[in-house]
């Protein structure tokens, strides 16, 4: 209890007051002005946080700088960085946290895919996509490391969760749909499973036919690793809903 009392009689009021609780050395003192500045952005005065210009060029300095650092400590610091998403509007943030995107470091990878993805806005996905298309190798391909794997269900997910504010006529709906697509092909269930949720919110009908394709392999046991008859009943329903769609277009 004391040491949340103090937290939240050092949240900062100010912006400037932030940047120089977490412009710090030391891994630890950055991470403690980071968790402050996070409160801050969701607390009273988070309109005067919000993606203030010195704002952001300190969180950007401090990417670079911890990014470039070797320590251990530092996916801490990347981590806490991740957590002022409220600070920043979409646009803002994916302009901030691309770089991490190829951090190098799958858990971290997963973790910035998974904090773009969760605005919800279609302005990541830019971003989300070129990422998604230079991993589509390891993605499709058998005997990827399992923490790889990870980043390739959270990119196949993050697609759909950024069209959430999508208008229905939106084109990125089509070019999403038309990109995750050949995931089905996964030899990864998970990859398979989070690629037809993604393919159900893009709502473009071009999914219908590699979606049966899909369900065909799996009731034969095409692939290695098959999702369960529960998944696949979930499957004929998304695709019963692109199939009406499809009809109620034309």
């Amino acid at each position: 209890m004391p040491g949340l009392l103090l937290l939240l009689l050092s949240i900062p009021v100010t912006p400037q007051e932030a940047i120089r609780g977490f412009l710090r050395p030391d891994h630890g003192q950055q991470i403690a002005g980071l968790i402050r500045l996070e409160t801050a952005c969701a607390g009273a005065r988070r309109h005067d946080f919000r993606d203030d210009p010195r704002l952001l060029k300190a969180v950007a300095r401090l990417r670079r700088k911890v990014w470039a650092d070797n320590k251990a400590s530092r996916q801490d610091v990347l981590k806490a960085l991740l957590r002022t998403q409220r600070c920043f509007s979409a646009a803002k943030l994916v302009v901030l946290l691309k770089p991490l995107l190829i951090d190098g470091d799958p858990a971290l990878e997963a973790l910035v895919v998974e904090t773009l993805a969760t605005t919800g806005d279609v302005t990541v996905i830019p971003a989300l996509l070129a990422r998604f298309q230079a991993m589509e190798g390891q993605c499709l391909a058998e005997g990827t490391a399992e923490p790889v794997r990870e980043v390739c269900v959270w990119l196949a997910y993050g697609l759909g969760a950024a069209l959430h504010q999508a208008a229905t006529e939106d084109p990125l709906r089509a070019k999403v749909a038309r990109q995750v697509a050949p995931w089905l092909r996964s030899p990864y269930r998970k990859v398979r499973e989070v690629s037809v949720e993604t393919l159900a919110a893009a709502g473009d009908s071009s999914a219908i036919e590699p979606l049966v394709e899909l369900i065909k392999a799996e009731r034969k046991n095409a692939f290695a690793e098959v999702n369960s008859p529960a998944l696949l009943n979930r499957f004929e329903l998304r695709l019963k809903t692109l199939k009406q769609r499809g009809r109620g277009s034309q």
